[in-house]
């Protein structure tokens, strides 16, 4: 035991915590580091973990996309209403001009499948045909949105012929 300036008396086991206290291996700005690389670690993995199941998913996605098209002709590029939600808007690309010609089937016409109610819409709001198809080239085909069963949003299916694409949404 010594005194100190103050005149108090102490032993020198306070003495030695004190001394413990200050020389900790951990200072307070290499524990915030740590932290930070644990939670960068964490981030990275999360990351990896939700890129893989969404390639999975989209895989699916794009293997259906790639079937409709090897059986129908076509390319689905986008479904978006027009004239106040009226009416959907379906532009697809020709890729095949031979079995492309499935879109003006009469007797079998392109239909849409509301994925919510299972609805069928196929009346066309202007029947015309092509008698011949170009590569490549970007077609409209207008469906009537009875009573506008069809939102923003929806999911829905198009049928073509024998073939459906499932998982659209309607711009």
């Amino acid at each position: 035991m010594f005194r100190t300036a103050s005149s108090r008396i102490v032993s020198t086991e306070t003495i030695s915590s004190e001394a413990r206290l200050e020389k900790s291996p951990f200072s307070a700005q290499s524990l915030f580091f740590a932290g930070g690389f644990v939670l960068l670690l964490l981030l990275a993995g999360w990351m990896i973990v939700s890129q893989l199941t969404s390639e999975s998913s989209s895989d699916a996605q794009s293997m259906a996309e790639q079937t409709f098209i090897d059986e129908t002709g076509i390319r689905i590029v986008r479904v978006v209403l027009a004239a106040v939600g009226g009416m959907i808007d379906i532009h697809y690309q020709v890729v095949d001009p031979d079995k492309g010609l499935v879109v003006h089937d009469d007797e079998n016409p392109p239909t849409i499948i509301i994925d919510k109610s299972d609805y069928r819409l196929n009346f066309e709001f202007h029947e015309h045909s092509f008698d011949e198809l170009v590569t490549a080239r970007v077609y409209r085909l207008h469906i009537m949105n009875t009573d506008n069963l069809v939102q923003r949003g929806d999911t829905i299916s198009i049928s073509v012929g024998e073939s459906q694409l499932d998982n659209i949404i309607v711009q």
